[in-house]
């Protein structure tokens, strides 16, 4: 059984070991605001289908959370408390099978005889069966992964009853007693969208199709806002000849179009560098830079062969249209992607935000537009059609991106689906979103603004 529900998503079918209880002296969890400190304690391995998924841990406990300086102003506004500092006897945590093992090497655990700890936890789980809360997916630690820093914990303490914490895009705090309250904050170190359900593991089916949804109406919106634009007339007498992209300004013969290879060999290198860039340097590796690079030498090239700028989209034709068809759907790209609205500006100096603000648009997504949409999607157009042209550089940025994850150790600290959703799904579509709009406006400043705000708003704005 499963539902969804933004924070809220959760599985019925979780069970406890009878015989497994490994009992500890001392034990210290440390989030990056909460520190919880257990004395005395067990730790009993929670089953879901025959799977480790979490650790119930009984003890003498103490929990408290030391928040930054906004942050506990806030914390006092919302709850009138200056802080949280709270006994607690239970501790609920996610775990994986390999994070229990390094859990119980922290804590200097022991194999002992006694299911009364056992039973108790099995009596928490018929109590509150039903609770999404207990039964939530917190975002599972990975197997490599430091048990003393989980992304989650779920206390019984003294005088709040059951608090659940989660640090994320928001730090989230929920408290049972003496009234249910939810205080959520915005985490100042996290750059992304609040909570999005693509990001949870297990990645439901009608999640995916939530966002296929999206992506579709945000599709609607790219051919509502182009509907009137006309071809450019290069475009025109190109597409008369067979479509691509002329290497002339003048009417020539089929030669006078930019081979095959040539924007396969764009892709290609798109993909090789990054892929090798994070195999050498790891996720250090700039690869905005690498794209820089690869696109001056395309464009010098292009120089020495005199291609006309408008052929490559820099034109003020349909500026206005461009613009405006950039900024709206690139808004709401990340809107979609993380099913709320911002609320508010990240506290960000001034050199800081324009550094920002500079290189998501003008060096990652001028950069990466100008291969994959100017270049490579219109030469493609002779080859494999325009519904092709805008596909394929789409699916080769996300398979990029996923292959960049892999090589570069990208699973580290996170699970398998979502670095498969983001590569298959959330890249492929801002990708093909901003082909079809070159393809209806030829002017590269919409392409631009898109790929440029899915990369800067979640940077800049808090949601």
């Amino acid at each position: 059984m499963a539902w969804m529900w933004p924070q809220r998503t959760g599985v019925i079918g979780h069970e406890y070991v009878s015989d497994d209880v490994y009992a500890f002296d001392r034990l210290t969890l440390e989030l990056e605001y909460l520190r919880a400190e257990v004395r005395d304690g067990v730790v009993v391995p929670v089953l879901a289908r025959g799977e480790v998924t979490a650790a119930m841990i009984f003890g003498l406990g103490q929990a408290e959370l030391e928040l930054p300086a906004a942050l506990a102003d806030e914390f006092w506004s919302e709850l009138g408390l200056p802080g949280f500092r709270e006994d607690f006897d239970v501790l609920y945590m996610p775990a994986t099978y390999q994070s229990l093992e390094r859990l119980k090497i922290l804590a200097q655990a022991h194999l002992i005889d006694d299911t009364e700890y056992a039973s108790l936890a099995q009596d928490l789980l018929d109590l509150q069966v039903y609770d999404a809360g207990l039964l939530r997916l917190f975002p599972r630690p990975s197997p490599g992964s430091t048990p003393g820093s989980p992304a989650a914990l779920r206390i019984y303490s003294v005088a709040f009853g059951r608090v659940d914490y989660l640090e994320g895009p928001r730090i989230t705090i929920e408290f049972e007693r003496p009234m249910p309250r939810l205080v959520s904050l915005p985490h100042p170190g996290l750059a992304a969208p609040a909570f999005p359900q693509l990001y949870e593991s297990p990645v439901l089916s009608v999640t995916v199709a939530l966002y296929l949804l999206l992506a579709a109406l945000l599709l609607v919106l790219c051919f509502a806002l182009t509907l009137h634009a006309k071809e450019p007339e290069w475009a025109a007498r190109a597409l008369a000849q067979g479509g691509g992209l002329p290497l002339r300004a003048s009417r020539l013969p089929a030669q006078a179009f930019m081979p095959l290879v040539l924007p396969l060999m764009i892709l290609v290198a798109y993909m090789a560098h990054r892929l090798a860039g994070v195999f050498l340097l790891g996720s250090a590796y700039p690869a905005h830079l690498g794209d820089l690079g690869l696109a001056s030498l395309v464009v010098l090239a292009l120089l020495i062969l005199r291609m006309p700028a408008g052929h490559l989209g820099l034109t003020g034709r349909k500026l206005g249209l461009s613009v405006f068809a950039g900024l709206l759907v690139g808004f709401f790209a990340v809107v979609a992607g993380s099913l709320s609205y911002p609320n508010g500006w990240r506290d960000l100096d001034v050199l800081t935000w324009l550094s920002t603000t500079a290189r998501a648009l003008l060096v990652v997504a001028l950069t990466r537009e100008l291969l994959l949409r100017a270049l490579a999607q219109t030469s493609l157009e002779r080859y494999v059609g325009r519904l092709g042209a805008v596909l394929l550089p789409a699916l080769v940025a996300g398979l990029a991106y996923l292959g960049a994850g892999f090589v570069g150790g990208g699973l580290t600290g996170r699970t398998l689906e979502p670095l498969l959703m983001e590569g298959l799904l959330v890249v492929p579509v801002v990708n093909g979103l901003a082909g079809y709009l070159y393809l209806r406006t030829r002017n590269l400043a919409a392409p631009v603004l898109v790929s440029g705000l899915v990369e800067l708003l979640p940077r800049i704005l808090t949601f």
